[in-house]
């Protein structure tokens, strides 16, 4: 299904170039959004969490429809130095992976249809990323589906 969600629309014009990146950029579409959208429109009573911000609109769009919503804004946490433990020998920091998740990620077993990543793993310490996505994936239930966006720009 995601491969669907992501796939290139046709006749979408031509490349354009963006400086910093080697290659054309190629505009690219997603139907994620209206996908998903589709079910939690079908489907009432999904549990959904929502990772990074998120505004009233979007919490009152799914209560309204009879989900119930947990919300996760990671970046702002782990983006604290409470997580750091040290210093590698590059001088990168050593982060508390474990004990951010216990924290972040304590969803006292409950289980998830939908995660609404959006953008968030763009923000989080790259040393988060895999086992917060791994995290999340255990925590949804089967047939569960997850909305994530990325930027395609490199970082600076």
């Amino acid at each position: 299904m995601l491969g669907r969600w992501f796939e290139k629309k046709r006749d979408s014009g031509s490349p354009a170039t963006v400086a910093g990146l080697t290659g054309p950029r190629v505009p690219r579409h997603s139907g994620g959004w209206a996908a998903l959208r589709k079910r939690l429109e079908t489907e009432p009573g999904l549990r959904i969490i929502d990772v990074g911000y998120t505004s009233p609109a979007n919490i009152n769009y799914l209560t309204e429809l009879g989900h119930s919503v947990f919300l996760a804004d990671l970046v702002p946490d782990a983006c604290n130095t409470d997580w750091k433990t040290g210093d590698d020998e590059d001088g990168k920091p050593i982060l508390n992976v474990r004990g951010f998740l216990d924290q972040a990620l304590n969803f006292s077993d409950r289980m998830f249809d939908v995660v609404l990543l959006w953008t968030a793993l763009d923000y989080l310490p790259e040393q988060f990323v895999v086992p917060v996505v791994a995290h999340l994936h255990a925590s949804m239930n089967s047939g569960g589906q997850v909305l994530a966006f990325c930027h395609t720009r490199t970082k600076g």
